[in-house]
């Protein structure tokens, strides 16, 4: 016997189980996707995301490009070192924001209290806060013309200036130069836990990137260049960056920042910033602060006395600094 609508109620099932067939297997493949791209999204300063596929990153060498030969690196032997750091005062001082390279500088030089101040010529993404001549690729965001008029205001003045940049946090120059980013094995960016990129120490394009703006800086004129996040990250899943097991840090920092102090003019000043306790992690050791850096900037998450204990008697009050939201009662410090 024959039921009405019996044949048509199975057409219209099969078909539901055909579109819910369909929308799984696209559920599957755009997670897939996501999984596979995932390394490959960048994220720039103001948190916006974007998607940068390895073949269309590649850029080829232009007037902009860097090459390693553009620097005259020439590596020191520790024999060949300077023996003795550079004389420093104690310091009291108060970093600026980078607001006032866009105007006229007087009013907040006379309203600044310490006769230190600290200028943040290289921001955390890699940014450069003024109008900077280096062979810099244009990826990279640099301030205007007007910002050097400025600068150059507050570096005749009577204050001791300090120029603090971020070493290898870099998250511009890697767009330019992806071979010269810490990487995962499948060549996708690494991120650290703020979804921030960071400079591989060991190529030459960041040695040489490095380098041309610390001359440039002391050509300038500032008194001391304070090098932040001149360390191995420590945040994010560091296991997965490629290489980095097989390297030894401390012994790569060394040859760095040696490289750098043979290619400075003699009697340049450099500090260093701690962000925490030192350990072979990071690459940090008390060996090549006390061969290298003339002072040590603290932040409240380094036990300070633990650490004037590692560095010895030749670190005191001047040398070592606080990073603070008040000036303390004694001993260096930096507001801000």
């Amino acid at each position: 016997m024959k039921m009405k609508g019996y044949s048509g109620y199975r057409g219209r099932r099969k078909k539901q189980k055909v579109l819910v067939t369909l929308v799984l297997v696209a559920v599957v493949l755009l997670c897939g996707g996501f999984l596979l791209l995932q390394d490959y999204f960048v994220y720039d300063d103001s948190g916006k995301i974007h998607l940068e596929l390895p073949f269309f990153g590649e850029k080829e060498d232009d007037a902009a490009s860097l090459d390693k030969d553009e620097v005259n690196l020439d590596i020191l032997t520790p024999e060949e070192m300077p023996s003795s750091l550079q004389e420093v005062k104690e310091l009291h001082a108060r970093l600026v924001g980078s607001l006032v390279l866009k105007r006229d500088p007087t009013k907040t030089m006379e309203s600044t209290p310490e006769e230190d101040i600290v200028i943040e010529v290289k921001r955390v993404n890699g940014g450069i806060t003024y109008a900077s001549e280096a062979a810099i690729p244009p990826e990279v965001e640099v301030a205007g013309d007007d910002t050097m008029t400025n600068l150059k205001t507050i570096l005749a003045g009577d204050k001791y200036v300090i120029a603090r940049m971020s070493a290898f946090c870099d998250s511009y120059f890697v767009r330019a130069y992806r071979e010269a980013a810490f990487c995962r094995d499948n060549g996708g960016y690494w991120y650290d836990a703020d979804s921030r990129t960071w400079l591989d120490p060991t190529h030459p394009r960041t040695t040489a990137y490095i380098t041309a703006l610390c001359q440039e800086l002391t050509a300038l004129g500032f008194d001391e260049l304070m090098l932040d996040h001149f360390a191995y990250p420590v945040t994010g899943n560091t296991a997965a960056i490629d290489g980095l097991a097989q390297t030894d840090r401390e012994a790569v920092l060394a040859d760095f920042i040696a490289a750098l102090r043979a290619n400075l003019p003699e009697g340049t000043v450099l500090g260093i910033v701690l962000r925490n306790d030192l350990s072979a992690e990071d690459g940090i050791n008390a060996d090549l602060i006390t061969a290298y850096f003339d002072r040590v900037y603290v932040t409240s998450n380094v036990d300070m006395a633990a650490l004037q204990k590692e560095l010895g008697d030749g670190y005191g009050a001047e040398r070592i600094v606080a990073m603070t939201g008040k000036a303390p009662e004694s001993g260096s410090y930096m507001i801000g």
